[in-house]
């Protein structure tokens, strides 16, 4: 996912993704459901954070996890 200010943002390890390439996305959305694939026994995502190659840190808003 891409935002306005260039920040992209990877989320890997997914499994039937409900968003399209190109397509907005809101908050709260559902992106997909979390897979499991690579080398893991179990469902687990990784989640990255870029401006350009720049790493950045990332906080999570916990109303949206269950």
């Amino acid at each position: 996912m891409k935002r306005p200010d260039g920040v992209v943002f990877m989320v890997v390890h997914i499994d039937e993704p409900r968003v399209r390439v190109g397509e907005a996305v809101t908050e709260g959305q559902v992106l997909a459901q979390v897979g499991n694939n690579g080398l893991s026994n179990y469902p687990h995502i990784h989640i990255g954070a870029f401006k350009g190659s720049e790493p950045l840190q990332i906080r999570f808003n916990q109303r949206f996890i269950q």
